[in-house]
């Protein structure tokens, strides 16, 4: 655009008659169409413009109608290839983008939802608007290139996978036969610990298909109770330590009632539920004794979680008041910025409604542009607000959402 100037003041200085610098901006404009670079339509306008500020009436009049002629001819030659250069560039930034999405995935390894977004990409490329021979074969190979980028490391990864799952399957059945053996032990404390670490390294062994996958754990599972079953026959058979019981729930009673009056929810009730499962591991300490220590222990729970109920009653309602507050403001603000755009609309509405403007055709259009620009500026005010009023109605449904979870 800057260099269009320079040519015409060029123009200006260097012809000596209005004929001449006629003849020239007709050039001008016939070069740039040639040049197919810098077509906008800032570049028309200022050449009609220029041109309508040459006069002189001592032009034959046959020549300056031809003249006339001829420019218009150009301006229109020169509005084409403006429109033909605006619709490459729209298909250029478009495929840009898809490029730039493209990017994003190559980072993934969710594949199905990879693969429907690459092939989405691929049917909206066919079509989008030509771009110009050079951009368009350049920005092709770019697309050709990435989507084989990707299709490769799909199969690289589904590749790798299927030697996982071979991996997999054969610390499997390693665990599976390392279990069998140890299910014949009667060695209980150290084949338990065994049994711990074998089910620690399946859970850690990976996985294969499902069908599969639930063969062998049901292989490996069988060996593993077998083994729990025998070790529970064992300790049923064995003569109850009941005194060894007593004694130890006797110790959890104590610590429950220490417990019971503590504040550190959180804390206490992790410890309350450890003194559960201790209680639950101790054994039967004879009816009548386990009866009376159960009360005792129980009662001390429960006034434990009596009180933590309450308190978290007490924290429920301050949570739901603040999430009021919040909504309340939020509906406000919603309400202010949709008052807003009213106005806002209702300016622009004024502005249409005015009549069309008098004088001659520059002076016309220049009201006119500036009646679309201040449009303009409303509008981009409006659309602003718009923004602003779909975040604050996520938040307010977010909270709105929270506050039905909190039940009084």
């Amino acid at each position: 655009m800057e260099e269009m100037k320079s040519k015409i003041e060029q123009i200006k200085q260097d012809a000596t008659s209005v004929q001449e610098k006629k003849e020239a901006l007709i050039q001008l404009g016939k070069e740039m169409i040639q040049e197919e670079k810098g077509l906008v339509s800032d570049v028309q306008d200022t050449l009609h413009s220029t041109w309508d500020e040459l006069k002189d009436d001592q032009i034959p009049g046959h020549i300056n109608l031809q003249l006339e002629n001829e420019f218009r001819q150009t301006m229109k030659n020169l509005s084409k290839e403006i429109s033909r250069n605006e619709f490459q560039l729209e298909g250029k930034n478009a495929k840009e983008e898809i490029l730039e999405h493209m990017e994003e995935l190559k980072a993934s390894t969710s594949w199905k939802e990879v693969m429907g977004k690459l092939y989405a990409f691929k049917d909206k490329w066919a079509d989008l608007p030509y771009a110009g021979k050079e951009v368009d074969a350049e920005l092709s190979r770019k697309f050709d290139d990435t989507f084989n980028e990707i299709m490769s490391k799909k199969d690289e990864f589904f590749s790798r996978l299927d030697e996982a799952k071979d991996e997999a399957r054969a610390k499997k059945q390693d665990l599976i036969n390392r279990a069998k053996k140890a299910s014949q032990s009667t060695q209980w404390k150290e084949t338990s610990k065994e049994m711990k670490t074998l089910m620690d390294e399946w859970k850690t062994s990976g996985n294969i298909n499902k069908e599969e996958n639930d063969q062998l754990w049901e292989e490996f599972n069988d060996a593993r109770q077998a083994f729990y079953q025998a070790q529970a026959i064992f300790f049923e058979e064995r003569d109850k330590q009941q005194e060894q019981a007593k004694v130890k729930k006797e110790e959890l009673v104590g610590q429950a009632q220490e417990l019971s009056l503590s504040e550190d929810y959180k804390e206490t009730s992790q410890k309350m539920r450890d003194l559960m499962t201790e209680w639950k591991a101790a054994g039967f300490a004879g009816k009548d004794i386990d009866n009376e220590l159960w009360d005792a222990f129980a009662t001390a729970r429960n006034t434990f979680f009596q009180r933590q109920d309450e308190y978290y009653q007490e924290k429920k309602g301050q949570f739901r008041s603040k999430l009021e507050d919040g909504i309340n403001r939020r509906k406000k603000q919603l309400d202010d910025l949709t008052a807003i755009n009213q106005d806002l609309e209702r300016e622009i509405g004024e502005i249409r409604g005015l009549d069309a403007p008098m004088g001659n055709q520059d002076n016309r259009w220049e009201i006119m542009n500036d009646r679309n620009k201040e449009i303009e500026k409303l509008q981009s005010y409006i659309d602003e607000n718009l923004k602003k009023i779909s975040g604050i109605r996520t938040e307010l449904n977010d909270m709105l959402k929270k506050i039905e979870d909190v039940k009084e």
